[in-house]
């Protein structure tokens, strides 16, 4: 809604206007031809767009008398007074260099300034898309010709020059990282200020950091880097799992517990390891320890036994209905700020320290946002508002933007020119990457009005794609062609498609194929006298039908589990499984057999049906250590 207020203002509308025809046209939405009349719930959803021409005024009107404006609004003022706001600007003439879309109160502002002589506007933009009205990266200059003729009189044609221009498909987004990294190492000349790495896809950046080839010395990246990313932030959704969890089991369970997954998940995560490390704890002996004992519900008490006086940081895991929200986000503070710390103290430069910082500061400004707005009453308005700042939020780096290679997104790199660019994810999913807008507006009602539609979008991201090539010398990308992952389809983006078809230039597709020293397994296992004493022993003691199995599929796998006993890591079971089952079956089976070996009879049989469910309730504690055995009502039937 904010939104829309906003665009309403840039676009110059008359407020009354819009919300009229958006009134309009939910009514007919909601009326039917020869229908009943409408029901409450209707008549109260079209209350609603009635109010929203009142609302928008009201707002409006507060801002005023507190002295706020948004900055819709200050555009709107200005471009509507332009006499009132620019006359007495004490500037003798503006330039504006660079820009591209226009808002219309923007570009009122422009013409304004450019018809008195006080303002000339230079745009960068190329006869290749100027000149054909198809191309859409030229869709907003071609409307300003108008007001601004003489400047876009002598445009350059640099995108047909001379220019090498190469694709290269990757099977992963990991894959283009090394890709590009080993461009950046066969090729000199990106070690110079004049070239740049490009990344459409933002997530790429820590990859590409890792990735960056020996002879990079000197580099500067422009592009923040996501809190969605972090690993601080991860920790804080599985906090916020887990007591929201915790809340749900204590309402149905009448007790403060925490699920062992939950748990699980939290104690692996590298932050909480580092921490426990540093209290001379291993987080594994703790999973170990509760997975023994089958415990699939954790209480305070639980995790007093394993984790001693430490316990009392884990107290952020358990939901507390009678903690107020204030002191619930104070104590997450506290615990971030006790990870920093941990982090500080053994010299690690990590830059989740900054990330931490920045949580803890988050964390307090919701608190008190809270204590002045108190509509925060649980756990899900406190994650819910942390994840809308925190997501948001990004990381700078500092460096030098006059020397070495630029390390940039998309958008950073509007109005530079390299002679060298890397260009990575050129996917349609980020170029042009543009998603619908959140809007109130109807689309068809957006178009009538003149306000900004998902094609105007495109038409900017393919504005700063062909940009990109006016003066470029090598330009190389990179898109990932693998296997989708979920609902992405990692189609290649038009862009590629359109300067493959259009261009005149010798576009090169290109493969790397990546060799990976790798040793093989060995095909047999050396028969030294270590190895065939083992295999004696196992022999003297007897092979099961499942060793047999094991051995037939896989001889490597038997030697592992059978000769040298190497294990699978005990799993939790929070209900019998197969192996288990199986287990107590053939232990109730042996102690029957040894009584009635070897020949077996109906009798024998009888007496086996007599005895097996005692046999049965003895093997079950061996299989199963259960804490809570003594729930069980009766044996288990086989």
């Amino acid at each position: 809604m904010l939104s829309d207020f906003n665009e309403i203002d840039r676009y110059l509308l008359p407020s009354e206007l819009v919300f009229k025809n958006l009134k309009d046209i939910k009514e007919i939405e909601a009326w039917s031809f020869n229908a009943d009349e409408l029901s409450a719930g209707q008549e109260k959803f079209l209350e609603f767009w009635e109010k929203l021409g009142e609302l928008y005024l009201l707002f409006n009107s507060k801002l005023e008398k507190k002295g706020f404006s948004t900055k819709g609004r200050i555009y709107k003022d200005v471009a509507n007074n332009p006499e009132k706001y620019l006359n007495n600007n004490p500037h003798k003439k503006i330039i504006f260099i660079g820009f591209n879309a226009l808002s219309k109160s923007e570009e009122t502002i422009f013409a304004w300034l450019k018809n008195l002589g006080k303002a000339e506007v230079f745009w960068d933009v190329d006869q290749y898309y100027m000149n054909d009205n198809i191309q859409e990266a030229g869709n907003f200059v071609r409307q300003y010709k108008k007001w601004n003729e003489e400047n876009l009189k002598k445009i350059p044609n640099n995108t047909i020059k001379d220019k090498t221009v190469t694709i290269y498909p990757a099977n992963t987004n990991l894959n283009q990282v090394n890709i590009a990294a080993q461009i950046l190492s066969s090729k000199p000349q990106f070690g110079d200020t004049k070239s740049a790495v490009i990344l459409s896809d933002e997530q790429l950046l820590k990859p590409f950091l890792n990735a960056i080839p020996i002879g990079i010395d000197k580099m500067n990246i422009t592009m923040g880097y996501s809190f969605s990313n972090t690993l601080s932030l991860e920790l804080l959704d599985i906090i916020f799992t887990i007591q929201i969890n915790s809340k749900r089991f204590q309402s149905n369970q009448n007790k403060n517990t925490i699920y062992f997954k939950d748990l699980f998940t939290f104690l692996e995560h590298v932050l909480v390891i580092k921490y426990f490390k540093s209290k001379g704890i291993d987080t594994s002996y703790v999973i170990s320890h509760f997975t023994k004992n089958n415990s699939s519900f954790i209480t305070k008490k639980n995790l007093e036994e394993v984790f001693g006086t430490n316990a009392g940081l884990l107290d952020i895991l358990f939901y507390h209905s009678a903690i107020n929200i204030e002191s619930t986000i104070l104590q997450l503070a506290s615990f971030c700020d006790k990870l920093r710390l941990t982090l500080i103290d053994e010299g690690n430069k990590t830059f989740e320290i900054e990330v931490l910082y920045k949580i803890i500061s988050n964390l307090k400004k919701i608190e008190s946002i809270n204590r002045e707005y108190p509509y925060i009453d649980d756990i899900e308005g406190i994650r819910n508002l942390f994840n809308l700042i925190n997501k948001s939020e990004k990381l700078s780096f500092y460096g030098e933007p006059l020397e070495g290679l630029q390390v940039m997104g998309l958008l950073e790199s509007r109005a530079i020119d390299f002679d060298n660019i890397i260009l990575v994810s050129c996917n349609e999913k980020f170029l042009p990457g543009v998603q619908g807008s959140n809007s109130f507006i109807p689309h068809d009602l957006k178009i009538y009005l003149g306000l900004p539609t998902k094609q105007d979008r495109e038409a900017i991201f393919s504005y700063y794609f062909y940009r990109l090539l006016h003066r470029v010398k090598n330009i190389h990308f990179i898109y990932n062609n693998g296997l989708p992952n979920g609902l992405d389809s990692n189609e290649i983006s038009r862009y590629l498609i359109q300067i493959e078809s259009e261009l005149p230039h010798k576009i090169a597709r290109k493969d790397y194929n990546f060799k990976w020293d790798n040793k093989s397994v060995p095909n047999e296992i050396k028969k030294d006298s270590s190895t065939l004493k083992k295999i004696d022993l196992l022999f003297e003691k007897g092979l099961s039908p499942s060793a047999l199995n094991t051995y037939l599929s896989c001889p490597l796998d038997f030697y592992y589990k059978y000769a040298l006993r190497i294990n699978e890591k005990q799993e939790l079971e929070e209900t019998i499984e197969n192996s288990t089952q199986g287990t107590i079956i053939h232990e109730v089976l042996e102690e029957l057999y040894k009584e009635h070996s070897p020949t077996i009879t109906e009798s024998s049989v009888d007496a086996m049906l007599k005895k097996y469910e005692a046999l049965t309730d003895k093997a079950i504690p061996k299989a199963i250590p259960f804490e809570k055995l003594s729930l069980w009502k009766k044996p288990l039937v086989l």
